[in-house]
């Protein structure tokens, strides 16, 4: 029933996403007609002087129709720019850069996570649940949970932090290559509940935290055609799966949410469409990432599929308005950490509260200066959530990014 009602959801998105590409296609296509019937027009009025004149004034492509073996470099690198402002602050959006080109970026991304909500094994939909309704530890044997709650203790927030540096090279006129790699900071909060089964007697908090160089990303982009981006990656396991807190005086493995890495090499894959213009834009990204197998600790994460679709509208001076649809669901984990010797300290520790489907919405702000760097910053919140087993709420998370394009 669980893998039915998985199913279902994804191909609910599969459909989502198709449909709004066909969508996309459709207008983009008409654009382009009328763009053509523009362009016949000015032939009878201007003399191919003329013509040539104007499309020199602007740093941007005349029009996108044409392949990308006919634009000057002038136009290319008009569509290198055009292409940076069409990707999104809070998601790695895919686009092209001219052969020999470099763009470069830094982002630092915070989620927040609060309290607990609990689905079931189907994700039909949660419920909110307490610290108090979940864990209580035995004052005698303070390792073990009460009668009738299933954890010692419970986690009250999260803070996750990343910085992301990424490097993007264009090999070639079709093909660019993209280096990512990451740094995380974890902080987790948790709460200890000590009595019997009809009282507590008192509380205690703690926190754990780990940090450290997460996985890295190796990506090669394949521009199909004007509208369209295939990429295929790989995310090499180089975030450590071993991460150590300490709570209540013991150093033990941490949870799975603490750890750094997947443990196993991955496989990535996204298809991007764009339409639009340098003035307003649109587009939208489906993405998937595929777990090789088991880690050396037992368990492989679940898989994830994602689509992102964005309309973003820029001014005059360069400054950009823009919001964002993601929908994503992540697989919930296979296995169990060999190094986690009781399950039953958190929820965090039990692999059985893992997968989600989520959906969020984000606005955003991007400033584009004449030297080529870039400012961002990306609000996103969810509008929708559905966890399996016991997990924390998803509250926010925001993006600060800067980027620079080196034509």
């Amino acid at each position: 029933m669980a893998n039915l009602k998985s199913e279902k959801n994804l191909l609910s998105h599969v459909f989502l996403m198709f449909g709004l590409i066909a969508y996309s296609s459709t207008v983009s296509a008409i654009e382009m007609d009328h763009s053509k019937m523009d362009m016949g027009g000015d032939k009878k009025e201007n003399t191919g002087k003329e013509q040539s004149s104007n499309r020199h004034k602007s740093k941007w492509p005349a029009s996108t129709s044409k392949g990308v073996d006919a634009w000057s470099d002038e136009e290319f690198a008009g569509e290198s720019l055009a292409n940076e402002l069409n990707t999104e602050i809070g998601v790695v959006i895919h686009h092209q850069h001219k052969s020999g080109n470099w763009m470069v970026s830094y982002k630092y991304m915070n989620m927040y996570m609060d309290g607990l909500i609990r689905g079931s094994a189907e994700r039909e939909g949660n419920e909110k649940v307490s610290s108090e309704e979940i864990s209580r530890a035995d004052m005698a044997t303070p390792g073990v949970p009460v009668a009738n709650f299933d954890y010692v203790m419970a986690p009250l927030n999260m803070n996750m932090k990343m910085h992301m540096l990424m490097a993007m090279y264009g090999y070639s006129n079709n093909t660019s290559l993209m280096f990512m790699t990451n740094y995380l900071q974890n902080d987790m909060n948790m709460i200890m509940h000590m009595g019997n089964t009809n009282m507590i007697m008192n509380s205690r908090e703690s926190q754990m935290a780990t940090s450290g160089i997460s996985d890295t990303v190796v990506t090669m982009m394949v521009k199909a055609s004007d509208a369209w981006i295939i990429s295929f990656g790989l995310s090499l396991p180089t975030g450590s799966i071993d991460e150590q807190v300490v709570m209540a005086g013991n150093t033990i493995q941490a949870p799975y949410k603490m750890q750094l890495g997947s443990g196993t090499l991955d496989f990535q894959q996204s298809v991007t469409y764009k339409g639009g213009d340098s003035s307003f834009n649109w587009g939208m990204q489906e993405s998937f990432t595929y777990r090789s197998g088991a880690n050396t600790n037992g368990y492989v994460l679940g898989n994830r599929f994602e689509i992102n679709a964005w309309v973003r509208k820029t001014f005059s001076n360069q400054f950009s308005v823009s919001t964002r649809l993601k929908l994503f669901d992540q697989g919930a984990i296979e296995g169990r950490d060999s190094k986690i010797m009781n399950p039953s300290m958190s929820p965090t520790f039990d692999a059985t509260n893992s997968g989600r489907h989520q959906s969020d919405i984000s606005i955003g702000f991007s400033k584009r200066f004449n030297s080529g760097h870039r400012l961002g910053f990306e609000y996103s919140k969810p509008i929708a959530q559905v966890v399996q087993g016991v997990q924390m709420e998803t509250k926010y998370a925001y993006t600060l990014s800067w980027s620079y394009m080196m034509m």
